[in-house]
């Protein structure tokens, strides 16, 4: 899989951006973003599931967080393009794998059953999915007790 950083981002503030997936065990693999011309290729295995984001580094300051608020992230193989609803749905991703509730081979069962497919479309019914609360939705997949019910109640504040 071949990333185009140029898309997204712009050459001047590279420096403050990293690309993250996370490998088939859930492992969450960092890749310094230095040149956006530059390709990020991700080797996958055949029927992988993963998220992959830019995100901004955790020594970013709280003005250059204020000034780059835009998230960029998918779901290999349900996204092909880095979309709002694509990215909060990335972002959840990566909040089940960072969670406590399980260890991590269960927590990626939860994720390889998960149905992200429609999760995505659900969030692309929103003009800002990342009003909604996304860290209770991450926490019920985390536990294996995400339903359409807990989808409404735990994503609207």
């Amino acid at each position: 899989m071949t990333i185009h950083p140029s898309v997204y981002l712009t050459q001047e503030n590279t420096s403050v951006w990293l690309c993250e997936y996370a490998d088939n065990e859930g492992r969450i693999i960092e890749i310094p973003i230095d040149n956006t011309l530059a390709d990020i290729v991700i080797e996958v295995p055949i029927h992988a599931i993963f998220p992959v984001r830019f995100r901004l580094r955790d020594s970013v300051s709280v003005l250059e967080r204020c000034l780059n608020n835009q998230h960029f992230g998918m779901i290999v193989p349900f996204s092909e393009e880095m979309q709002i609803a694509e990215s909060a749905a990335s972002d959840i991703f990566f909040k089940v794998l960072t969670s406590s509730y399980n260890n991590p081979d269960q927590t990626m069962g939860f994720c390889r059953t998960f149905n992200w497919q429609r999760l995505i479309d659900y969030l692309r019914k929103y003009e800002d999915p990342y009003a909604l609360d996304l860290d209770s939705a991450a926490a019920d997949i985390a536990r294996g007790t995400f339903t359409s019910k807990s989808l409404k109640t735990a994503c609207l504040k």
